[in-house]
């Protein structure tokens, strides 16, 4: 199976931990749309390797260090993200940030639609140009505020601790290219739904084995 998905354009990948004999192990997905490999792992990090093509994660450091593949970055994952930002932090730029990447879906699917291979270069500039300025807004935003307060513990150093839409706005900013890569290449899905579903019935089964045990 492994070797068949080799060839595939696009893989998922994806992790989850089991309990097994009383130890923690960790089930390792990688898909496409057709194809499911499923490898039982020691360790989270026993990550696949030897990967080529584009894989689609969710920016798990792990994932990003590998080499040879073009990444794609799971969209759901982040709109959850600046979900949270809005509900609890009010920040302004999340909301901006939210409507840009709904509207980019939607231009992929109007395009998917039509039978066109790509949106047009207006619309992907403004994409773009909406994506920048989104992350330049949340940037400034943030090194406006007064820094947030340093451990009372003596000794301790290092840089500033940053809040999190800070963090999530610089992860954005970095990641720019692989988070809309489903919008400068069609062929790339917008989320890794693809493999959380088909880790989510392991889990299911794994719960029914638990209570049918009690």
């Amino acid at each position: 199976m492994r070797e068949l998905l080799s060839g595939v354009a696009v893989k998922h990948l994806d992790e989850t931990g089991f309990r097994i004999a009383g130890k923690t192990r960790w089930l390792h997905m990688l898909c496409s749309t057709s194809l499911s490999h499923l490898r039982l792992g020691t360790g989270r990090g026993d990550i696949p390797s030897g990967l080529a093509g584009t894989i689609i994660h969710d920016c798990w450091p792990p994932y990003l260090a590998l080499e040879a593949v073009e990444h794609g970055l799971c969209n759901a994952h982040l709109l959850r993200e600046l979900q949270a930002i809005i509900d609890h932090d009010k920040e302004p730029w999340a909301a901006d940030m939210k409507d840009l990447l709904s509207d980019a879906l939607t231009l992929t699917q109007i395009a998917h639609d039509q039978g066109k291979p790509a949106v047009s270069p207006e619309q992907a500039h403004q994409i773009h140009q909406r994506f920048d300025a989104c992350c330049d807004q949340a940037i400034k935003f943030h090194e406006g505020l007064p820094p947030l307060a340093r451990p009372t513990k003596t000794g301790k150093r290092g840089r500033p601790k940053r809040r999190t839409g800070h963090n999530l706005a610089r992860r954005m900013q970095t990641h720019k290219a692989a988070i809309l890569l489903f919008f400068d290449d069609l062929n790339v899905p917008f989320t890794n739904n693809e493999a959380e579903r088909d880790l989510r019935m392991t889990k299911v089964r794994q719960k029914v084995s638990e209570a049918s045990s009690l």
